[in-house]
């Protein structure tokens, strides 16, 4: 990851408490939505060089910017500003997000347990042929023909993470770049849930590997964990994920098929 510019001690406070405060909106916008209740699910924030983290555990609607972790991804993701709260600890998603940020340039990733996500994960996915399985992955979602796929790029990789790719020295990731398109086909790649977060992350890491151009990763009986350059690109990602993950399991219940349109 390329180092972040120097900012006087007096910026790098505005930009704490900036990034904290809206760390703190956008977990409460995720729960009122259904996609961070019961503790669950999350966000992180990536600027300046410092990742701006929810904690772990805690109702999401009620987190306070003092309680937000600051993390230095360039220190091998090391705490160097902690929660005012004694005895919070950071998101189990990070070793997750931070797969995003080092493979997809990722400046903002979101972790959804929504109802809609779920139910896709077991009712609008296909089984991949055993001869095209790679990563480990055997099963996908895959979907076509609906306006909202425009909303989303591939890979994730709108031109914030590409040019934090290609500062990293790591440009060039994926088949396919720019906005999915309307007859385009996306794939995203579904993994098996485990008993605890930490664990997904040779699975996860493995399915991004083996798909590159998908913009997240589902989990299965789980949720999605979703990315893109900055944290508007990731908001708007899984608003529109969210929408194919609901038409998508209607169709498939009306027995309409999920590829191909009307052909």
């Amino acid at each position: 990851m390329a180092p972040a510019p120097t900012l006087s001690s007096t910026a790098v406070a505005a930009a704490d408490s900036h990034f904290r405060a809206l760390v703190c909106e956008l977990c409460a916008q995720l729960f009122t939505t259904g996609a961070a209740t019961g503790t669950g699910g999350g966000m992180c924030v990536l600027e300046g060089g410092r990742l701006y983290v929810a904690p772990s555990g805690v109702p999401k609607e009620r987190i306070a910017p003092a309680d937000v972790f600051v993390v230095s991804p360039a220190d091998g993701y090391a705490v160097v500003v902690p929660p005012v709260t004694p005895g919070l600890s950071l998101s189990a998603c990070l070793p997750l997000f931070s797969l995003a940020i080092e493979r997809r340039g990722a400046g903002a990733v979101l972790h959804s347990h929504s109802v809609a996500t779920v139910m896709a994960g077991l009712l609008a996915v296909r089984p991949v042929k055993e001869t095209d399985v790679r990563g480990g992955v055997k099963e996908v979602f895959q979907v076509s023909h609906l306006e909202m796929l425009k909303g989303l790029w591939w890979g994730g990789r709108d031109p914030a993470a590409d040019a934090r790719l290609a500062a990293a020295g790591k440009g060039g990731v994926g088949e396919r770049h720019g906005r999915v398109g309307y007859e385009d086909t996306l794939t995203i790649p579904v993994i098996n849930n485990t008993p605890y977060e930490s664990e997904l992350v040779s699975g996860m890491a493995a399915a991004m590997d083996a798909y590159p151009d998908a913009p997240a990763v589902m989990v299965k009986r789980h949720g999605v964990y979703v990315w893109g350059g900055g944290w508007e690109a990731t908001k708007g990602a899984n608003e529109c994920l969210e929408f194919l993950f609901q038409v998508a399991t209607r169709m498939q219940e009306a027995g309409i098929g999920l590829v191909g349109g009307d052909k």
